[in-house]
């Protein structure tokens, strides 16, 4: 399914969080004992047009829940808030389940697969429970937002995302925000864009930079409530809010909604520019585009290999001495599982673009999982080709 577009989105539910937020906090047990404020502020912003109505469920999979020790509230709390945002869509709206960032440090202490699974989980209870799209919010690091959309497409419904590259605590810089963008269209979500606690004004540039890459629809959900660079709070009137995101439909965004601090009265005052955004998500990039965890390769056709690189625990002084060949991306061969699963938990130190040369189907499959990017896999590798074709396209990898 195609999420119709264009479409308006719906805004924050964080007014209703208590005056003074504990610690230990768990936002979707909080809405689970305030489900008749939350229903109502959902039916508030499905009345106000928003035609995307999601369920405030991010922090409910299986790994937040655990570290709270709810973990046996999982499906209770995903069912509960999933049919009150369907209640509120009604007939006409789309009921969108909510993926968000963990927030859980020590990322190499939980393996990627565990991650891919929790969230896979979530999204399969969200479904049944009545979501018609998912939405991956909150996220300041590509390798969960990942985690999450390999987890989401479980489900096969429609996805969209959403980074967070403002967030005080964890700054998500440009490129790094482009490099999702290329990652993750690939994976097959099919909108991507940017939300939280940024004001219009600063999403625009990152925008306009992201459209010139999108194969997909852009999203912009920006804060109605923010601070500026000396800490002043500065609060948008509906309609200052409105007439700033005037900026972000030039700048390329098709789907528009609120962040921090909106209301159902700003997303009131989005109806009119929205109804006008054109989609410029037609747009077709140039083909030799890949990625890595922080940044984003352009290739032309006469690019050159290195020497074939082997995986180890620790690939830091190959990786470095390969980059400095004069080649213009990485050629790394991969012949086990094991091998796979090593190359990921280097990833990080890759500042070129990575070619897998494959000895088998699960060395492939292994190492296109747990690497972050959109790699490149070369057509040499010892398998047939119809089955490299169909391991790389799951992943969006190009074959050459």
């Amino acid at each position: 399914m195609k999420v119709p577009l264009p479409r308006l989105l719906d805004g924050s539910v964080l007014q209703l969080y208590p005056p003074a937020v504990p610690r230990d906090f768990c936002a979707p047990q909080w809405f689970c004992a305030h489900l008749e404020p939350l229903k109502e502020l959902l039916a508030a912003y499905a009345g106000v047009g928003a035609g995307v109505i999601c369920a405030p469920t991010g922090g409910a999979d299986p790994l937040s829940l655990e570290a709270k020790g709810l973990f046996d509230q999982m499906e209770a709390f995903n069912r509960s808030l999933m049919e009150a945002a369907v209640e509120a869509a009604g007939k006409t709206g789309l009921a969108a389940g909510v993926l968000e960032s963990t927030g859980l440090g020590h990322w190499e202490e939980i393996p990627f697969g565990r991650r891919v699974d929790s969230y896979a989980q979530q999204a399969l209870c969200l479904k049944e429970a009545g979501a018609v799209l998912l939405v991956i919010r909150k996220m300041t690091w590509l390798p969960e937002a990942r985690a999450a959309v390999l987890g989401a497409r479980q489900t096969e419904l429609p996805i969209l995302v959403a980074m967070e590259p403002c967030d005080s605590r964890l700054p998500m810089e440009e490129e790094a925000v482009l490099a999702a963008l290329v990652v993750l269209q690939e994976l097959g979500v099919e909108g991507f864009g940017l939300e939280g606690n940024a004001p219009p004004a600063v999403m625009e540039p990152i925008l306009q930079r992201l459209e010139g890459l999108a194969k997909v629809p852009l999203i912009a959900k920006p804060a109605a409530a923010y601070s500026d660079e000396m800490g002043r709070a500065t609060l948008l009137s509906p309609g200052a809010f409105a007439a700033m995101a005037q900026g972000l439909i030039q700048s390329g965004a098709v789907l528009l909604g609120g962040g921090v601090g909106s209301t159902p009265e700003h997303i009131r005052a989005l109806s009119s520019p929205s109804a006008g955004a054109a989609g410029s998500h037609d747009r077709q990039p140039a083909p030799l585009v890949l990625a890595g965890e922080k940044g984003v390769y352009y290739l032309d056709e006469d690019f050159t290999f290195s020497q074939p690189l082997t995986c180890h625990l620790d690939m830091s002084e190959a990786v470095l001495e390969a980059e400095d060949c004069g080649c213009d991306a990485l050629l790394v061969r991969v012949s086990t599982a094991a091998d796979g699963i090593m190359l990921g938990e280097n990833g990080y130190l890759f500042r070129m673009p990575i070619c897998l040369l494959a000895d088998s189907a699960e060395a492939l499959e292994s190492a296109l999982f747990h690497t972050t990017g959109r790699l490149m896999v070369d057509r040499r590798s010892d398998l047939p080709g119809e089955e490299l074709d169909r391991i790389a396209a799951g992943y969006g990898a190009l074959v050459r």
